[in-house]
């Protein structure tokens, strides 16, 4: 299990998303955000979204299921959201 080195806060939008400027795209690197949208009704969830490196375009976002429990955003002893 990693240890949390770094809490993330107030990434809640793409618009405030925590960015990772060299994320791994295949052989080439890319950006990628990192937020957590959170709904009265359904709870919590993680969303990613991704650039295409070879065109600029950005990808379909990426999200999990809501959790009614709780939703966080840290940083690992690897810098790995």
């Amino acid at each position: 299990m990693s240890e949390i080195k770094t809490a993330l806060y107030g990434h809640d939008s793409r618009e405030t998303a925590y960015q990772v400027d060299s994320y791994p795209y295949g052989r080439l690197r890319c950006k990628i955000w990192f937020w957590l949208e959170t709904s009265d009704k359904k709870g919590t969830r993680f969303y990613s979204q991704t650039e295409n490196p070879k065109n600029g375009r950005m990808n379909a976002h990426k999200y999990s299921t809501y959790s009614i429990l709780a939703g966080n955003m840290y940083l690992d002893e690897n810098d790995h959201v």
